[in-house]
């Protein structure tokens, strides 16, 4: 990343936190879901849908976050999503949450993501839902 384009986890929102945490641990757009939107249930929880969505493509067009999906080959590696892609996995809410339990899109950190978690975050600093 050039210095124009520096992403800061002190200047990150708390809702972009979340999402960035659960990044860094390779989480389903389910479990970001789960942990970074209100409500109590599934249900209450899926209409923050375009707003995660909007911080997950804000974070791949910075390249800081990749989207894959299962192979759905055993012990085979997830398959990268082509950023033109991204925007319509993201934005439909039957990835994010099935009733079936379906999670086939996954999140994984770049580089550049590691280095805005790792490097730039607040020592001692919580990580709070929005």
């Amino acid at each position: 990343m050039d210095s124009e384009s520096t992403v800061r986890w002190v200047d990150l929102t708390a809702g972009q936190q979340c999402v960035l945490l659960n990044v860094v641990e390779q989480s389903y757009l389910f479990d970001v879901l789960n942990e970074c939107a209100r409500g109590q249930d599934w249900p209450d929880r899926l209409p923050e849908v375009p707003r995660l969505a909007r911080i997950v493509q804000d974070f791949v067009d910075r390249g800081l976050v990749e989207l894959t999906k299962d192979s759905g080959e055993p012990g085979q590696p997830p398959v990268d999503i082509p950023v033109g892609q991204v925007h319509e996995v993201l934005s439909d809410p039957a990835n994010w949450w099935s009733p079936e339990g379906v999670r086939p899109f996954a999140l994984a950190p770049t580089e550049d993501g590691l280095a805005v978690y790792r490097s730039t975050r607040s020592p001692g600093r919580n990580v709070s839902q929005q």
